[in-house]
């Protein structure tokens, strides 16, 4: 049962809690990339959000932002991450960990009660295991890909279906990615 405490959301097992993450990276190989930006949003079952969610830019040298993929870099530089990254408003990543965790904490006390959640969430799940792996830890080890029920979706009922009316809600920014993910699943219809 949702409780609230002081003001802050905590939300147990029968919540069904989701702790949505999306993470913006130097490229897509956990083994040699690096995270630049972790945003999360906490929602229940029924996808409603416990507050805002929180979102961090992660410090970076120039010479690794230099070194992206050529899409990596314009995209980037297009959403203005490029050069948050080297502001000195940046968080070094030891920071960016214990904020993160926190917040899960705070919202979700009880380890393995919520599953991690996102489009393509197994590719933001390498990154956590490498660099934020008491994260991973934390959750259940079930996980919500959004980008699975799409592509179920479109199989099943064709592509017209696959979030209908509604434009590609990915703008490489890691909060907007988390709430487009959510408001594509809240305008969701699976029905034939």
């Amino acid at each position: 049962m949702t409780e609230l405490k002081g003001n802050v959301r905590k939300l147990h097992n029968e919540d069904g809690p989701l702790v949505w993450i999306d993470c913006e990276m130097t490229g897509l190989s956990a083994s040699h990339d690096e995270l630049l930006e972790v945003a999360c949003i906490i929602t229940d079952g029924n996808l409603e959000p416990v507050d805002g969610g929180v979102s961090y830019v992660i410090n970076s040298e120039r010479q690794k932002l230099e070194n992206m993929s050529e899409w990596c870099v314009k995209t980037h530089k297009d959403t203005g991450l490029y050069e948050e990254c080297l502001a000195p408003s940046a968080h070094k990543l030891e920071w960016v960990r214990n904020a993160v965790m926190t917040y899960i904490i705070q919202h979700v006390p009880k380890q393995g009660t919520a599953c991690l959640a996102g489009s393509t969430v197994h590719a933001d799940k390498r990154f956590l295991e490498k660099f934020m792996p008491e994260i991973i830890d934390h959750l259940h080890y079930r996980i919500v890909d959004v980008s699975s029920i799409k592509e179920l979706v479109r199989r099943w009922y064709g592509p017209q279906q696959v979030w209908p009316g509604r434009e590609d809600r990915t703008r490489h920014r890691a909060l907007d990615d988390i709430k487009g993910s959510i408001e594509g699943m809240h305008g969701a219809d699976c029905r034939a």
